[in-house]
């Protein structure tokens, strides 16, 4: 028993972490679909482009982690801007024709990273650092500190900023009706600019950390995009707290998975789980298109 939990309880801490970080992840992807409407089949890609962003300036520049997070803010932020483009102009239009555009997008930019950086895979490689959890024998390490502090931290202030603050009750009730919205004088075009700059910032954070856990080459960005898409659908429209809930569930998911059948059953269990959520949610998505 005693040693089932000294192997339980440091699985339950790296799912912990990795649920945290598929949260950040998802933010991005959610803020975005739940004020333009777009589905961004290009979350991935983006992601990949702040991931190379902070390995060339890090590696030629010389800069530390946390210097290099304006540069892939700023690089991200812009790259979103482009999606109010493709923003469905009114209900009829629905999230398929931005499905499609962004489908597009995320060929294109696979293409360009092949031709700029090469089909080479690239990690940014961490300079580990151990300590002892509460004086315990239960060991984390300094990246998983980071991880759990810049997704946790930043979940928890746009949390804060979505219940306490004017401009942020108004994201909020944009996501939930942005039709009735209109109609309360809200200004739906400022909080789609908003979202797009929120989650711009969301991955622009996502991208060096998703560097230093996996690899970072063109055609990478189909994991990071299925993975939103699944922790969004868990959630529903404007529930942060249901990505909070359903990163951790795929955390859990996975990494258990790994642990008792191997990695390569990782990414089966995680089909598997969007799967099991499409099932669960049919009604609502039906009811919804049908609307």
């Amino acid at each position: 028993m005693q040693i089932l939990m000294n192997q339980l309880i440091p699985l339950l801490l790296q799912a912990f972490t990795l649920g945290s970080f598929y949260t950040l992840i998802a933010l991005g992807f959610a803020l975005i679909f739940g004020v333009t409407n777009v589905l961004n089949i290009a979350h991935g890609e983006f992601i990949i482009l702040s991931g190379y962003v902070a390995y060339y300036t890090e590696r030629v520049l010389g800069l530390g982690f946390w210097l290099t997070l304006p540069f892939c803010i700023i690089i991200s932020t812009l790259v979103c801007f482009c999606l109010i483009f493709v923003t469905p102009k009114n209900n009829h239009e629905g999230e398929l024709r931005s499905l499609i555009i962004t489908f597009g997008i995320a060929l294109v930019l696979q293409n360009v990273y092949l031709g700029l950086f090469s089909a080479d895979y690239r990690i940014i490689f961490h300079n580990q650092k151990f300590f002892h959890l509460l004086h315990s024998k239960l060991v984390i390490g300094s990246l998983q500190i980071l991880l759990i502090f810049l997704s946790l931290g930043t979940v928890l202030l746009l949390f804060v900023f979505a219940r306490k603050t004017f401009v942020g009750k108004a994201f909020r009730a944009t996501i939930q009706d942005r039709y009735t919205a209109r109609l309360l004088g809200i200004p739906i075009k400022k909080m789609q600019y908003l979202a797009l700059l929120l989650g711009g910032i969301a991955i622009g954070l996502s991208g060096p950390l998703y560097a230093r856990i996996s690899y970072v080459h063109p055609f990478g960005g189909i994991e990071p995009t299925l993975t939103a898409m699944v922790i969004t659908l868990f959630a529903g429209k404007g529930h942060i707290r249901g990505l909070l809930y359903g990163g951790w569930i795929l955390g859990c998911v996975e990494t258990l998975s790994s642990y008792f059948l191997g990695t390569e059953w990782k990414e089966l269990f995680g089909a598997l789980f969007l799967i099991g959520i499409l099932i669960w949610k049919y009604d609502q998505i039906y009811e919804k298109q049908h609307a």
